[in-house]
């Protein structure tokens, strides 16, 4: 399906959900907030975390946030995260599994998608290791997909020409990234491990 029709879907959705007045709208935003689950916070001076969990942290703070300009600030997060991993993964991976990384050119984004690279890589900064790519991999993928649909929504729902297209080029490296992560899936090598040890990744990421 083209972004235009998914645009056209996400209109029709955003219409329904949004029909009553703009208090409604404030009231639902607050509520989401409140009973979303809390995230860590993305700062320089968070703790270090392995992929899957940095992943983990990305989907609720993508779902616990209600603001579309915090909504784009979060999945600009992700991108970077998702191009952090790919990065770590050439840099540090065995041969096989950085060949097949290099291949689909998962360590490649478009610098101009996210923006301010302080903001949106402070997450991704704080990644220690992959000791499982494939699960790392794979837990992207519906983190992207909840991204695109995520900008989807926001897109639908602005005035703001410019927050528009910007939505629609988050959209649109969202849906490259997931379809290099698919093509790394389908390249990875079949071994017992598919990064570098956990204690070398530790050492590597701190210095040692």
């Amino acid at each position: 399906m083209s972004i235009e029709d998914r645009l056209r879907d996400a209109a029709h959705a955003v219409d329904e959900m949004w029909s009553d007045d703009r208090a409604t709208r404030d009231r639902l935003a607050r509520l989401r907030a409140r009973y979303s689950p809390q995230v860590e916070d993305a700062g320089p001076t968070s703790p270090r975390r392995d992929a899957v969990h940095l992943i983990r942290i990305s989907r609720r703070a993508l779902a616990g946030t209600a603001a579309p300009s915090d909504l784009v600030k979060e999945a600009k997060r992700a991108l970077a995260l998702a191009h952090e991993i790919g990065s770590y993964l050439v840099e540090y991976g065995q041969p096989g599994l950085a060949d097949a990384v290099r291949r689909a050119e998962l360590d490649r984004l478009v610098p101009a998608t996210l923006g301010p690279v302080t903001d949106a890589r402070l997450r991704a900064e704080r990644l220690s290791g992959v000791p499982d790519a494939h699960e790392a991999l794979s837990g992207l993928l519906p983190l992207l997909a909840e991204v695109g649909t995520t900008m989807v929504g926001v897109a639908c729902s602005t005035d703001d020409e410019g927050l528009y297209w910007h939505c629609l080029e988050i959209i649109d490296a969202a849906d490259a990234m997931g379809d290099r992560i698919r093509m790394t899936l389908r390249n990875l090598p079949v071994t017992p491990h598919t990064s570098a040890s956990p204690a070398t990744q530790e050492i590597t990421r701190t210095g040692g």
